[in-house]
């Protein structure tokens, strides 16, 4: 048994969650007997039913009890957010304190931020990395969920899990994310910075910064030149992007072109709410050595889609054209690859669109990110 008041020995989670033991230890009425007393933690008030685990661990011998469930009552309070504005660089920690959701009887801790637009169309991104701080840290795999806060209920605007992780490098160790989204309507946004679903439990120090007006949009027919310079939006792995947005209507088949004399060009297309990407193209169009960049793609949801133009290497800078056309039939050749299939020459990585980490996870949700995001149910103190 336990000697008199041995609550180090002790530890208690619900739903995985640390409860505070305050004793353990000799019932005191009844030989044999020990007894714990252990604070429920306050983020799982009002969640109902929670399986409890108990660990005794006297020297070497670690004793866990075989689980049991316990009614937590109470209501839920509204979330704690933090107000953030755009330039905001926050160094911020998950912690076993911070607010939760649940997905199943998985918990996920998040820390939340607040932030207002007064017009229409406001592009926003943030960057959200986990990097190791000590010799004893794991990154956490960084999740972005981005809520509209309106009648009093949180509505799903975007989310990403990996983005910030583009780079010419190793994706499975890169975990950061970088969320870029246009918000179509003024309004009350609310910022979740948490963990993949794979993660479940995860904590850790990270960063957060915020930027606005980061996103330039596009109409079909419009040729610009740009620019990739050190002062635009940048991923973890040191690789600078220029991001358009336009707007398209199912059925559309559009053709983007990016042609650049300093580097390489590489082409990404996306949703306005999610990742991973829909399709990207490195060296498909141009004469050798193949510098630039085509997409084609036959668009399958109506709504605003983004274009991101980048180097696709490190800290590398310089000038470019791009093109966006709504066409009325493809070329050819890229008809005969039916046209959302280009061949693609694999001289840089990418990570592929069917996330290598959900192939066999007993806690990956089904559905896409999005969709698993509205699995999540708030729990918060």
């Amino acid at each position: 048994g336990l000697g008199s008041g041995q609550a180090s020995q002790v530890t208690v989670t619900l739903l995985g969650v640390p409860g505070r033991v305050d004793y353990g230890g000799p019932q005191g009425s009844f030989i044999g007997l020990d007894q714990i007393n252990v604070r429920i933690p306050w983020e799982l008030g009002g969640l109902g039913v929670v399986r409890v685990v108990i660990t005794v661990t006297i020297g070497s011998d670690v004793r866990t009890s075989n689980p049991v469930t316990l009614n937590v009552g109470g209501s839920v309070p509204p979330i704690l957010a933090f107000p953030i504005l755009p330039g905001a660089v926050v160094d911020g920690q998950l912690t076993y304190d911070d607010q939760i959701q649940t997905s199943g009887d998985l918990v996920y801790f998040f820390d939340a931020y607040i932030f207002t637009t007064t017009a229409a169309n406001v592009s926003i991104s943030f960057d959200l990395r986990s990097p190791r701080t000590g010799s004893n840290e794991t990154p956490f795999d960084a999740l972005l969920l981005l809520y509209e806060l309106k009648d009093n209920q949180l509505n799903r605007v975007a989310v990403n899990d990996q983005t910030g992780g583009l780079g010419d490098g190793d994706f499975d160790v890169n975990n950061n994310a970088l969320l870029l989204t246009v918000l179509a309507q003024p309004g009350t946004y609310v910022l979740l910075a948490t963990t993949f679903d794979g993660t479940p439990l995860a904590v850790g120090s990270y960063t957060l910064e915020f930027k606005s007006n980061v996103i330039q949009q596009l109409t079909y027919g419009q040729s610009i030149g740009g620019n990739i310079a050190t002062g635009d939006v940048q991923t973890s792995l040191a690789v600078f992007l220029d991001a358009y947005w336009f707007n398209a209507a199912q059925g559309d088949r559009i053709e983007v072109t990016m042609r650049s004399t300093a580097f390489d060009a590489f082409l990404f297309l996306y949703k306005n709410y999610t990742d991973p990407e829909i399709k990207f193209d490195d060296n498909s169009f141009g004469p050798a050595p193949n510098l630039d960049a085509k997409l084609t793609f036959t668009i399958t949801e109506s709504g605003k889609h983004l274009i991101f133009a980048t180097p696709f290497a490190i800290n590398v800078t310089g000038a470019y054209t791009l093109t966006l056309n709504k066409v009325s039939s493809f070329a050819p050749t890229e008809a005969a690859a039916g046209a959302d299939q280009l061949p693609y020459v694999p001289e840089r990585v990418v990570r592929a669109p069917e996330d290598p980490r959900g192939i066999s996870s007993p806690y990956l949700r089904q559905g896409s990110i999005f969709d698993r995001a509205a699995q999540r149910r708030f729990v918060v103190r």
